[in-house]
């Protein structure tokens, strides 16, 4: 497998974007999925004149940016149509006081209504799937996605999130091929914070390196090698401390993000 592989740069919001292209060519990476977020270097409100600084930045480094996280805005689409960069990944969150079906028609439309825009810049919105009150699974962003004309959107299989929810890699994979734009790799399992003699067993998820993963990397490698996935690989490079909630964050992050895109590398190349 000859995939260029990408690193989401989450934990590295405080870097220049100088900085932050200069750490993501020294851990070995080919690109980035960078967060227009509140907070980081590009953000919802200086999006149309940083993103394609960003990209001019990145480029100068032999990187590219591959896909953007953040919401789904006109201002941010346009700013990636100017920066041709294709890719706007999202993941939905469900409002239970609405419902399931609501919260996903909520977004179909909201999808929908930017029809125009996306087709314009030649962007394309990636569900992801993430555990928890979200389109958890691949089954969820394929009915998520049945509403949506596929010019304008596909999937983001995050294979960590579809364990958590229960999903085989295998099925997942199947299950949105037809849609798929990126795929994720991160690791992540569920352990017991009680004891056994308690009347209810109460569980934490960890976000652990590639081979603690509740999935395995391998198969998941074997399996995109079978399909000739030939698309960039995101590493969303999240980890925690086990009994904590927050991500890690900033320098300390880099160590296991490297250790585990060796593996990957290693799993591709065999």
């Amino acid at each position: 497998m000859n995939n260029k592989i990408i690193v989401f740069t989450k934990p590295w919001k405080d870097q220049t974007i100088e900085e932050l292209a200069l750490l993501v060519k020294k851990m070995g990476f080919d690109g980035v999925e960078l967060p227009v977020r509140d907070g980081y270097q590009v953000t919802p409100q200086n999006v149309v004149a940083e993103l394609c600084h960003a990209k001019k930045v990145f480029e100068k480094h032999g990187l590219f940016i591959g896909s953007v996280a953040g919401s789904l805005e006109a201002d941010t689409i346009n700013a990636m149509g100017a920066a041709e960069i294709p890719l706007l990944r999202v993941c939905i969150k469900i409002d239970m006081e609405k419902g399931y079906f609501a919260s996903v028609a909520d977004t179909q439309k909201k999808i929908n209504d930017l029809k125009d825009v996306l087709i314009k810049n030649k962007v394309k919105v990636g569900i992801q799937n993430h555990h928890g009150f979200m389109v958890a699974s691949a089954l969820g962003i394929h009915q998520l996605l049945q509403g949506i004309p596929k010019e304008i959107a596909g999937a983001v299989l995050d294979f960590a999130h579809c364990g958590l929810d229960g999903e085989p890699t295998k099925m997942a994979y199947d299950i949105v091929k037809d849609n798929l734009l990126l795929i994720n790799f991160k690791g992540a399992f569920k352990f017991r914070t009680n004891g056994p003699d308690e009347d209810e067993a109460q569980w934490q998820i960890h976000w652990a390196t590639g081979r603690n993963s509740l999935y395995s990397w391998k198969e998941a490698v074997d399996l995109l090698k079978e399909k000739k996935w030939d698309s960039p690989i995101c590493m969303p490079a999240e980890y925690n401390h086990i009994g904590s909630d927050g991500p890690i964050m900033g320098e300390e992050t880099i160590a296991r993000t490297v250790k585990d895109l060796v593996y990957l590398k290693s799993l591709m190349e065999e």
